[in-house]
């Protein structure tokens, strides 16, 4: 059977990217796709670019909730089988689509598929891959692999309509890190897959510093919040638990560090501490109060 694939692209000032993103969702192989945009209160030309394919796609525009409500009301509009995540600044190799909806086909346990990537630069150069199957070493049920790096990075996600129902959508209260607590939700009840071939193109537009430093501080109120609420998951898969807040803190104290935010670094290794004690931490610690002396006192 031929089941029909919704293509959900949240966009928002994208004018510049979203043209070749629908040209790859537009180009795939496999061809039965209903290609959704929701633009998100754009202000450049994002529509005018969008609208110029026609009615090759379903165009809608609300005013800006962020992209948690915009893929929510594409899943609301999607009448697919299957829902394709596609953010408006990345984009698909050809088969993409039909390599997943083949091996979802072949595999009926599995409810979500992903893919491996290739980042690309932001006029398209590559610039390196992705593996992740160094993340998650198996397909099935992952979550104590997701807990650690909870990241689906959503344009490699090809999701069951009946599964994405069951584990509802996303976190419209989260303007970041969004994706990072519904996958949590997803590994939680369904087995997840992986096909090993760079079938999706991230594009890294670059971010502020500001908006780095609130991705590390959302992704840990996220981690705390889902422990919180599932208590069971901590006692099922308590080492994991632990490695996935001693990671999220360590690795934000490192960027800290890096920034040369040295005494606030030094907060973020304490409390990663808590979590795993270990050579690693206390080296970071050190560098922490080492680094103001090399620059001068500057801290």
């Amino acid at each position: 059977m031929n089941k029909q694939v919704s293509v959900i692209i949240p966009a928002y000032n994208c004018a510049k990217y979203i043209r070749a993103c629908l040209n790859s969702a537009l180009n795939q192989t496999y061809t039965n796709l209903e290609v959704i945009v929701i633009d998100d209160g754009s202000t450049d030309d994002t529509k005018e670019a969008a609208v110029s394919f026609g009615d090759r796609i379903r165009y809608a525009y609300q005013p800006n909730r962020g992209v948690s409500a915009a893929r929510n009301q594409g899943i609301k509009m999607a009448q697919g089988d299957y829902i394709a995540f596609l953010d408006a600044d990345d984009v698909w190799t050809a088969d993409k689509i039909s390599e997943q909806v083949a091996f979802l086909a072949l595999h009926p346990d599995i409810g979500v598929a992903l893919t491996d990537m290739e980042f690309i630069s932001e006029d398209g150069r590559s610039t390196g891959f992705y593996k992740r199957r160094e993340a998650y070493p198996h397909d099935g049920m992952i979550l104590p692999d997701v807990m650690i790096r909870p990241f689906p990075f959503p344009s490699t996600v090809l999701i069951r309509k009946n599964v994405l129902d069951g584990v509802g959508g996303f976190n419209e209260n989260l303007r970041r890190s969004e994706d990072a607590e519904w996958f949590l939700r997803v590994a939680m009840k369904y087995k997840v897959g992986l096909i090993e071939k760079p079938l999706t193109q991230y594009r890294d537009v670059g971010n502020s510093l500001t908006t780095n430093m609130q991705v590390y501080e959302t992704r840990i109120c996220v981690l705390n919040d889902f422990f919180r609420q599932h208590p069971k998951v901590v006692s099922q898969y308590p080492d994991a638990a632990k490695q996935s807040l001693y990671k999220a803190y360590r690795d934000y104290g490192k960027d800290l560090l890096h920034q040369g935010q040295c005494v606030e670094a030094r907060r973020q290794f304490l409390q990663a501490g808590k979590y795993q004690k270990n050579t690693e931490c206390l080296g970071f610690i050190m560098k922490s109060y080492l680094k103001p002396l090399m620059n001068g006192g500057r801290r």
